[in-house]
């Protein structure tokens, strides 16, 4: 999606309440005049402190620089599912021109900058603990429902 509609999807979640907290976000960068994101001082890779992307990819993840995440990681990440090698959507703009914003690159560990138009994934980040997607439950719900629509159709034949 374009940043755009990350933007509008992360309102969305918003919205809607979404795992219990209505402070979604796309994750942020440290805003620089440097294409890396992470200042004049930048080394690769960037540090943690540059981005909440950065933070997770390095430090919650345990990635390596210049590696792919679906290549090298911790253990940590089979708590996310679908994270692809690509670029991830940042929530701050570049400010020196805001026809652009910035991203991270899940495929080697960078972050720069790029045309909002652009195609980028997104990953959205929200403060604190949310409570889980209670998808066993409400499928548990729909069996016994239809348990109870074959029950009622048997009583009617």
């Amino acid at each position: 999606m374009d940043w755009w509609g990350a933007q509008a999807w992360v309102h969305y979640l918003d919205v809607t309440n979404y795992g219990g907290s209505n402070q979604w976000a796309l994750p942020t960068t440290v805003d620089t005049s440097s294409g890396s994101g992470c200042g004049a001082s930048c080394v690769s890779p960037p540090a943690q402190s540059s981005s909440q992307m950065a933070q997770l990819f390095y430090g919650g993840l345990g990635q390596v620089a210049g590696s792919s995440i679906t290549a090298t990681h911790s253990a940590s990440y089979s708590l996310f599912i679908n994270v692809q090698s690509d670029f991830y959507w940042s929530g701050t703009q570049y400010s020196i021109n805001p026809n652009y914003a910035w991203n991270f690159d899940t495929g080697n560990g960078n972050q720069a900058y790029d045309g909002k138009p652009s195609d980028s994934f997104a990953l959205a980040v929200s403060p604190g603990q949310i409570s889980a997607v209670p998808l066993p439950g409400a499928a548990w719900l729909l069996g016994r429902g239809l348990l109870g629509l074959v029950g009622f159709a048997r009583r009617l034949s």
